[in-house]
């Protein structure tokens, strides 16, 4: 089989000939693996390939600078750079000791705002450019299937703009105004991921970090009044435009309450699947049926700081709890960063993989 095969028969809930696998790793981590396999810098992709990850991801749209950097090790920001994207963020770029780059918003454009007179929201023909995208399509949409990323879908992109803290508070106490930010992120989104539809995309991952460790941001009951509903739109909107599309959702953290909902209204693939959050062997007994999942390998723990036969456990453990009967992508539960361990576990990730990762899987 090769990667595009491998990766629809699993989320056909059949079981190919190995569970596929993606990992997204940070700038530092993606240099040193391209360092020691002699991948040039000029080909970041080439890395998906060497490792034989089974799909390739672009964001598009306007997004994070946290994000851009892991499809393009070279943007990353230089360490104190302050600068902004089309939507009016402002950001500093942070470099950790460790090799670490994280970007951190330091201006909302709409912190103060009464209303949304006076903001324009970024233009699609000025804003985004597809090219490269279409590009990817081009080079390796016959082999792999090809993953539009169009995430910060409605909750992560309102809050960027307004704040967090005040942001939480207009859904309480300003909804008219919280509504039309989040209904004004979710257009531009929307038609985003169209034209990714329209230029060759297998998948659009869609996603909003709802979750913190052990609860969620914000109750459940909020999330079915304001998110629920927009979720349903976009994904609507992308089936009629390609009924054999696949939709992914990635949220960060505790997010259980709310996976029925997500069945409910045509989710395809569940990322991130955090463990420590999560029952993940309950969570493919119950949803397995519907669900595809796409995730799951610790990066708190195992993969930056274990042992090699903690990072060998994990992988089995993962594939035990989630892989019968295919469904599965396995792929860490978010961006892989920099630590003193993490290349010789990755190493070790990956070799643990290839021998249990095999259908039909083994018992022991």
């Amino acid at each position: 089989m090769n990667a595009r095969e491998r990766v629809f028969t699993a989320l056909n809930h059949e079981e190919p000939d190995r569970v596929p696998r993606f990992n997204w790793f940070a700038p530092r981590v993606s240099r040193d693996l391209r360092r020691i396999l002699s991948i040039p810098d000029t080909s970041p992709r080439q890395l998906d390939v060497e490792l034989g990850h089974d799909w390739m991801v672009d964001f598009l749209g306007v997004i994070s600078p946290w994000v851009t950097q892991l499809t393009d090790p070279g943007l990353v920001p230089e360490n104190g750079a302050v600068f902004s994207d089309a939507w009016g963020i402002q950001y500093r770029g942070l470099l950790e000791e460790d090799g670490g780059s994280y970007p951190a918003i330091i201006r909302n454009p709409l912190a103060g705002a009464t209303g949304l007179s006076a903001y324009a929201f970024p233009s699609i023909e000025r804003d985004v450019d597809l090219a490269p995208f279409r590009q990817l399509v081009a080079r390796y949409g016959k082999e792999y299937p090809i993953v539009g990323a169009v995430t910060s879908t409605v909750f992560e992109g309102s809050w960027y703009l307004r704040g967090f803290d005040q942001f939480l508070i207009d859904l309480v106490d300003n909804p008219d105004l919280a509504g039309q930010i989040m209904d004004g992120v979710l257009a531009f989104n929307e038609a985003v991921a169209l034209k990714a539809v329209q230029s060759g995309a297998d998948i659009i991952w869609l996603g909003d970090d709802v979750g913190i460790q052990h609860a969620m941001l914000i109750s459940p009951e909020l999330w079915r009044k304001y998110l629920k509903p927009r979720y349903e739109r976009i994904i609507a909107a992308l089936k009629l435009a390609k009924p054999d599309l696949y939709v992914a959702f990635h949220s960060d953290g505790y997010i259980e309450p709310i996976i029925d909902d997500f069945v409910e209204i045509g989710l395809d693939i569940l990322n991130s699947l955090q463990p420590d959050s999560n029952d993940l062997g309950a969570i493919k007994k119950r949803y397995g049926r519907n669900l595809s999942f796409w995730g799951s390998v610790d990066v708190q723990h195992v993969l930056p700081f274990g042992t090699a036969e903690e990072v060998v456990h994990e992988v089995r453990l993962r594939i035990e709890q989630l892989a019968a009967h295919g469904g599965f992508i396995m792929c860490s539960s978010n961006g892989i960063e920099p630590s003193p361990r993490v290349v010789d576990n990755l190493f070790t990730y990956y070799w643990a993989l290839d021998k249990y990762g095999r259908y039909p899987l083994q018992a022991e």
